[in-house]
């Protein structure tokens, strides 16, 4: 067996020369400690890290034993972990290799070796510990053995097996180990079976493994027990003495609840009683120390006795024990582990039976997944907001935090006046406080009307798992109200040719950004448009010519035109319109106008040439495109820039488009046309547009010319659509939807006080349409010069002119009707932005319906794909008797029989004319 085992400890020695060099364990590595019966050592895992070691125990004879896991349950050594992974040995008072001193002294010398890269390194440790006086049963329930130790009265008789307690030789034939009630076997057949069989001074002693063949399961009650009933035996001539060795050990696994762990066991261990006892005693511990009732309380234990039961239970993340956390794909869990020790005693009636009985039980709980708690504590006086996450273990640091996706690492709350700051609960989890002010650039702000604000928090905890350098992350919302808004104020003027307009900024617009319609006022626009814009802090002032692109021509007539200037003040996180002002404003007629959407306007006065001439006879350079209103003496032309054969060349950066305003003579005889009381007239008209400034409204280029005038025009329909598009605009016949108008049928007429039935919809099965705004113009430019909103944020408008209805057909297809109330113009072509919505769409950014709370607005953080349609042109008829939604013909021109007509008239007059001419020179001859 020495030859074994020293061989065993060669082998660690194979790969190279065993050269082993003896150190000390550095200051505060290794720790030992005398505790009751047993030697207990402890060694930091930091120290060992992941190389190699093995515990060597010394005899007094320079003997080695290495403690493998099987001869150390036979010895009396329980090499295990601390709930921290450190190094963990206790060893048993009357384990092997232990130099014992009539049972009240002992001494052990053990030695640690470690292979660091093949370097041998032996660390040496020695103990002696006194032990106070032993009871006449003592019973140990180890991790991995069980140990009982009986009081035996006369020494003399009963030789040791060893007098240094060795299990291994010179063992006296008298010794007889007996299983079960069985015949006894020799005590060194026990050994070599793995038990250990030991007789000291004064007490006899019996180890076992766990689960031997020899031992079993038996119940009591609802509990079980790993039994071994043995008897240790001596004989001699005229001597034997029968000693009970009998091991009984609880061994039900701990209970695991949601917040806490119990361990059960039985009151009585039966197996171990002869008859009845008194005088029992409870005492529970941890880390192998045994605990007062005091520090039992206060550490919010359970531990309690019944005639039955024995139960003590531990909360979780309680002291004494340690809670093991991971990260595993964002979620935190945890495990908490703890070493109970549960003491029964107990004394027999006869009072020869006192019996103390030990058992270790190092439990470890399931993994948990723990839901962090995220709690709102902002009071609305303090314009701050208080939040904490709790609950994490001390493994668990702060690292940084994510507030609205801006990274707000810990040195940089100071500066923004915040703080962060954590606190222990009753079950040592921590909780961590995060104050923001309201002020924070950081905060959302929403304005709910009146004086009502919402602030809204967006903050992402980020948290580190200090030892395995793993980040948890935790996102949480707050929103709070107050009523401390002061909305700014507008005050609008008009100049000659410009819209002024005067802001009183209040208390938000520092969070607002400036928008004419639909376009950020900034430095692109004000440089672009000659936009005035003066600033200070109490006050806004902008001025705006007429012409700037973002402005609503409402009327164009000879006499002036009104403009309309939509300004609004919109979040400058969400786009969301917070504040908006509208106001017109009236222009003089100008002779002629470029506006940035294309559009030319054009005002010709007859009376400033000579001879003067019929204004209402000029046209452009297409004979088509005639004036919009006229008089004798003054004519209106309102065209797009890609039509009445409108021509375009390059001037350096600049993009020229060119028309001429025509009067063509009017003569007897066009074959001869010597006879003409008219003048020549031709105006040119020319329109400049910078090339990086140009906001372009596109159409489709038609060969025939298209006639101008808004009201007159018989445009062809208007349909927009790039090669992707997937949305349209339909016009239906009635009410039912069953039959639609299409393109080859405008333009249709209505009656001013019809209805108009229109929908939208989506080529394809999966995706859906939602209506978030439609407008009409008069012109197929979908940004004309004049515009009446129809659908606004998916709901219908009421105005004098119009009333709109949202409906939805039974498939889902957005619907409208519009009601003609007063007709502002004779013609119309309607335009709508369809959203396009999928599956993976959220139902509040695709409403089928109108939801007054809540505008159309997608909530993803990539914008859904939008499309403009447009249906038209739809004619207005002048009187009410005509017929409803009919189909404009070709008709012919009055003005054909007028010429008819004024050419017989001449030609009578020319013979009327001559024959009085021919009878005066008859007469005079």
């Amino acid at each position: 067996m020495h030859f074994t085992l020293l061989t065993g400890v060669m082998l660690l020695c194979l790969g190279g020369p065993c050269l082993a060099q003896i150190q000390n364990f550095p200051p505060g590595v290794s720790e030992t400690e005398c505790r009751t019966r047993t030697f207990w050592v402890w060694v930091s895992q930091d120290f060992f890290g992941s190389d190699p070691w093995q515990l060597e125990v010394v005899g007094d004879s320079g003997v080695m034993d290495v403690m493998f896991p099987s001869r150390a349950a036979q010895c009396g050594y329980t090499l295990t972990n601390d709930v921290y992974g450190n190094v963990e040995i206790r060893i048993s008072f009357l384990g092997c290799w232990v130099k014992n001193t009539n049972d009240n002294k002992f001494e052990v010398k053990f030695q640690f070796r470690l292979d660091r890269d093949g370097q041998i390194s032996i660390y040496p440790l020695s103990m002696s510990c006194l032990t106070d006086s032993w009871v006449v049963r003592e019973m140990v329930c180890e991790e991995n053995y069980m140990e009982v130790s009986v009081a035996r009265t006369t020494s003399s008789t009963m030789p040791h097996i060893l007098s240094t307690a060795e299990p291994v030789v010179g063992i006296s034939q008298s010794w007889q180990v007996a299983f079960n009630s069985n015949a006894g076997i020799p005590a060194k057949d026990a050994i070599a079976k793995g038990y250990g069989v030991i007789a000291t001074a004064t007490r006899v002693v019996f180890r076992a493994p766990y689960k031997t063949p020899e031992s079993q399961v038996k119940k009591i009650g609802n509990y079980n027990i790993d039994l071994l009933p043995s008897n240790t035996m001596y004989f001699k001539t005229l001597l034997r003495i029968i000693v009970d060795t009998t091991l009984a050990c609880p061994n039900d696994p701990p209970v695991f609840s949601a917040d806490a762990l119990s361990w059960l066991s039985p009151t009585i261990i039966s197996p171990l009683l002869s008859g009845d006892v008194t005088n029992k005693a409870f005492y529970m511990g941890i880390n192998g120390k045994l605990m007062n009732e005091t520090t039992i309380e206060e550490y919010n234990y359970v531990f309690q006795t019944d005639p039955i039961t024995v139960e003590v239970t531990i909360p979780y993340g309680s002291p004494g024990g340690y809670v093991e956390s991971d990260i595993v794909n964002n979620t935190y869990m945890t495990m908490y582990k703890i070493n109970l020790i549960l003491q029964r005693s107990w004394l027999g009636v006869n009072g020869d039976d006192f019996t103390r009985h030990t058992s270790y039980k190092a439990i470890t709980a399931p993994v948990t997944v723990q839901i962090p708690v995220f709690l709102d504590h902002t009071l609305n006086k303090t314009d701050y907001f208080n939040v904490s996450l709790g609950n994490f273990y001390s493994d668990m640091k702060m690292k940084s935090f994510i507030i609205h996706n801006v990274p707000v690492p810990l040195p940089a709350l100071g500066p923004k006046q915040m703080t962060v700051v954590a606190t222990t609960n009753p079950n040592n989890t921590r909780v961590f406080y995060l104050t923001v002010p309201f002020s924070d650039p950081l905060v959302e702000q929403k304005y709910l009307g009146g004086k009502r604000r919402m602030y809204i928090l967006y903050v992402t905890y980020i948290l580190t798992h200090v030892s395995k350098n793993k980040n948890l992350t935790y996102p949480g919302v707050v929103e709070c109200v107050k009523d401390d808004v002061d909305p700014p104020e507008f005050t609008s003027s008009c100049k000659n040719d410009r819209m002024v307009l005067t802001i009183k900024r209040g208390n938000m617009d520092y969070y607002l950004l400036p928008y004419i319609r639909e376009l950020p006022l900034n430095d692109a626009l004000v440089g672009s448009q000659n936009i005035t814009v003066r600033s200070s802090e109490a006050f806004m002032y902008i001025e705006v010519p007429f012409t700037t692109v973002g402005l609503i021509h409402e009327v164009v007539t000879l006499s002036g035109s009104v403009v309309r200037l939509n300004f609004t003040f919109r979040s400058n996180r969400t786009g969301e319109v917070m504040f908006s002002y509208s106001f017109s404003c009236p222009f003089p007629p100008k002779n002629l106008t470029c506006l940035s959407n294309g559009t030319m306007i054009a005002v010709i006065d007859s009376t400033l040439s000579k001879p003067a001439f019929d204004a209402q006879k000029a046209h452009l350079r297409d004979p088509k495109c005639t004036p919009q209103e006229s008089t004798s003496e003054q004519a209106l032309f309102i065209f797009s820039a890609f039509t009445c054969w409108t021509t375009r060349r390059l001037e350096d950066d600049y993009l020229v488009y060119e028309n001429e305003v025509t009067f063509d003579r009017q003569v007897l005889f066009p074959a001869q046309p010597i006879i003409s009381r008219d003048s020549y007239y031709r105006l040119t008209l020319r329109c400049r547009y910078p090339l990086k400034e140009t906001l372009w409204v596109s159409a489709p280029k038609t060969n025939g010319a298209a006639k101008p005038g808004i009201a007159n025009s018989p445009a062809k329909v208007l349909r927009r659509r790039a090669r992707n598009h997937v949305a349209d605009l339909k016009l239906a016949k009635d009410e039912a939807y069953a039959t639609f108008y299409h393109n080859e049928d405008f333009p249709v007429s209505v009656q001013p006080v019809d209805v108009l039935y229109f929908q939208a919809g989506v080529h394809g099965t999966e995706p859906v349409a939602a209506l978030k705004d439609c407008w009409a113009t008069t012109f197929p430019g979908q940004d004309g010069i004049t515009r009446w909103d129809l659908i606004l944020n998916g709901c219908g408008a009421e105005t004098e002119t119009f009333s709109t209805e949202v409906q939805t057909s039974g498939n889902g297809l957005p619907r409208f009707k519009v009601t003609l109330h007063e007709a502002p113009t004779s013609q119309l072509f309607i335009h709508c932005v369809v959203v396009i919505c999928d599956a993976i769409t959220p139902p509040e950014s695709c409403p089928q319906t109108c939801n007054e709370t809540r505008p159309l607005q997608d909530k993803r953080s990539d914008p859904l794909p939008s499309e403009v349609v447009s249906a038209g042109p739809v004619k207005i008829l002048a009187h009410p008797n005509g017929v409803s939604y009919r189909h404009v013909a070709a008709e012919t021109s009055s003005s054909t029989w007028t010429w008819v007509l004024s050419l017989g008239l001449a030609v009578i007059s020319a013979f009327t004319v001559a024959a009085v001419f021919l009878t005066i020179r008859l007469f005079i001859h």
